[in-house]
């Protein structure tokens, strides 16, 4: 596919149908959509993560793809895409680490975003921030 628009669309559709065995074969095109060079087809992959997660979280950790966002978040450079990926991240965290540690520092992190400007938000003290302590295994 080489629209950038209709490999966003596939991604999501196939996020919200919510299915197992859909998610077995949604899951190699989501690693590629990850990595793709059009911001949009990223934000978008990034925002099915959870979606495919809370069905199956086992294909999630099995592909690492928790890593794999991790490391987006030094090397990223738009904000829209940075902004989904700490989206997900929390969306994430609910799943994962009800009442943790964790979960109690990215919604304080969160919180405190919120009176900021976005460029300081991405700045790259909030890119270690979230590197070294989101979502670590």
């Amino acid at each position: 596919m080489s629209s950038p628009l209709i490999r966003a669309l596939a991604v999501r559709t196939m996020g919200y149908i919510r299915v197992k065995r859909i998610n077995e074969y949604l899951i190699e095109p989501l690693k590629e959509l990850l990595a793709d060079e059009d911001p949009y087809v990223k934000k978008t992959a990034i925002l099915c993560v959870p979606k495919v997660y809370e069905v199956t979280p086992d294909l999630i950790e099995k592909h690492d793809i928790i890593k794999t966002l991790q490391k987006m978040v030094t090397k990223e450079g738009n904000t829209l895409v940075l902004a989904n990926l700490i989206a997900c991240f929390h969306e994430l965290s609910e799943m994962r680490y009800k009442n943790s540690k964790i979960r109690k520092g990215l919604q304080l992190f969160i919180e405190e975003a919120r009176s900021c400007s976005p460029s300081t938000v991405i700045s790259s003290k909030s890119s270690c921030w979230l590197s070294t302590n989101v979502l670590v295994s």
